[in-house]
């Protein structure tokens, strides 16, 4: 909250705005009392006229795109809107920790504002009828959107606007995001009451909107398979699944089959093996040196093909490693995973983060 009044990390209420705004009002009732974006405000609705505050391009961003806005007054007779400048004396500043000491008026240049400056989700539409044709429009476009999406082609553009939900100190808050580039989103996020997420409310802050940069996360998950291959290993040998389908990430090595778990969570495990004949096939799932579960089968019929299959949930820590292995039941395990018939796989999903 932008107020000397304001007690850093205090909770926000209604009944805490209020109290920040009466000291606020009473503050500059006296001689030489610096003014803020609260006296901007009052100032747009004692002159009856729109208000634009212009706030330059230095310093904290995140402080631009809360004080760089339209302020609409209380009642509007149709002045046109004025311009004040956030401005300062100080030359002992670079433009990373740039700082405001006072205002100035500012004169509209005689073309129109670029679109990067107008910020145009803050004006307000002139014409209702107008605002109902963009609403209209807006409803359209949504529904083509979704009729159309393909989920495999989320572009950042396509994020900007919709709602999501972001995790800051391990606790899931929802949001709007703002602006997108290929690593990162800007999301105006909602406030939280309570101490457990089925206990809590959401509300969306009054005094200042809470915004930020956050990264996206990237999903973890892998799927590879044997093709066209047939093999006999000998006890605790490494299989390989040398065909990648899928590798979010890119956390699993098919040169030498193993998984690498990029932060710590709970995954999911799943593979197949494949045999022939009278063969054996005997697996595990290793993690470090620990064996998590086992899974076979034995061929008894010559011409069958038969295989084995294991799911398994596994808390997992950052750089731990995983990785299928044959155990110690025997030392002529045989693979067959060729042409149309049934095909050894192994796949790995974060589920989730810790």
């Amino acid at each position: 909250m932008y107020s000397d009044e304001y007690i850093p990390n205090e909770r926000l209420s209604l009944r805490k705005v209020e109290m920040v705004y009466q000291k606020e009002v009473m503050k500059i009732t006296k001689n030489r009392s610096y003014m803020g974006i609260w006296q901007l405000f009052s100032l747009s609705s004692i002159l009856c006229r729109p208000l634009f505050s212009v706030y330059p391009m230095l310093g904290n961003p995140n402080v631009r795109n809360d004080l760089h806005r339209l302020i609409l007054p209380r009642q509007n007779i149709g002045l046109e809107t004025a311009y004040v400048m956030w401005t300062t004396t100080r030359t002992d500043m670079n433009e990373t920790n740039w700082v405001p000491n006072h205002f100035v008026a500012a004169l509209k240049i005689e073309n129109e504002i670029s679109e990067n400056i107008r910020e145009p989700e803050q004006m307000a539409d002139k014409s209702v009828g107008a605002n109902s044709q963009k609403v209209l429009d807006i409803e359209m476009e949504e529904k083509d959107t979704i009729e159309n999406f393909d989920p495999n082609d989320v572009t950042p553009q396509y994020l900007v606007d919709r709602y999501v939900l972001v995790e800051y100190d391990n606790k899931p808050y929802p949001g709007k995001v703002i602006d997108c580039d290929e690593a990162e989103v800007y999301v105006t996020c909602m406030h939280r009451l309570g101490k457990t997420l089925r206990t809590s409310t959401f509300y969306w802050p009054l005094a200042v909107r809470d915004k930020c940069w956050y990264g996206k996360k990237p999903p973890v998950l892998f799927y590879a398979v044997i093709v066209k291959r047939a093999f006999t290993l000998n006890k605790h040998s490494t299989i390989v699944f040398e065909t990648v389908i899928i590798n979010e990430g890119d956390h699993y090595n098919k040169n030498d089959g193993v998984f690498v778990a990029p932060q710590n969570g709970i995954y999911m495990f799943s593979w197949t093996v494949a045999t022939v004949n009278v063969h054996y096939i005997v697996t595990e799932l290793v993690v470090e040196d620990e064996v998590v579960t086992t899974t076979g089968e034995k061929e008894i019929d010559s011409g069958s093909l038969t295989s084995a299959s294991m799911t398994v949930f596994y808390r997992m820590k950052r750089d731990e490693h995983a990785w299928i292995r044959t155990n110690n039941w025997g030392t002529e395990n045989f693979v067959h995973s060729t042409g149309n018939y049934p095909q050894s796989s192994f796949l790995g999903i974060l589920i989730h983060a810790e």
